[in-house]
């Protein structure tokens, strides 16, 4: 997915104008609230899961507490940020494709998160919203 969104920015593609002067700063700004929120996830998880994929429990501390896909709204964040910051138009346009394949990914992930933690992880899912904090079902 990664390698994807790298592709989207860095490939030609029509640009547009900055706004105002200092957008350049607004876009740098997206991006470092993205690298912040991805930071956050990985110190609640611990690098114990970086390595190993398998979290030994539910995690609903932190950033865990406002979204339940903390790295992943960090990706679509950094994703705004980064076609803004090089006028990246048909990049910025393609932002719902973006989110509807993380939001697939995400889906797939929740199927084996209900099926290793069950009841605790499905109450959760309840509390807290996937990506939008505030966003509740």
């Amino acid at each position: 997915m990664f390698l994807f969104m790298v592709g989207m920015w860095v490939s030609p593609q029509r640009v547009f104008r900055y706004p105002f002067q200092g957008f350049y700063f607004v876009a740098l700004g997206i991006q470092l609230v993205s690298v912040l929120i991805g930071l956050l996830g990985l110190k609640e998880l611990g690098l114990a899961v970086s390595e190993t994929h398998r979290p030994e429990m539910v995690v609903t501390s932190g950033v865990y507490s406002w979204v339940r896909h903390p790295q992943y709204l960090a990706a679509i964040i950094a994703h705004i940020g980064f076609s803004l910051e090089r006028f990246a138009l048909d990049s910025l346009l393609l932002t719902p494709l973006v989110v509807t394949i993380i939001y697939l990914i995400c889906k797939k992930e929740e199927v084996e998160l209900v099926g290793e933690f069950g009841d605790e992880y499905m109450m959760y899912q309840k509390r807290v919203p996937m990506f939008f904090p505030g966003l509740r079902r």
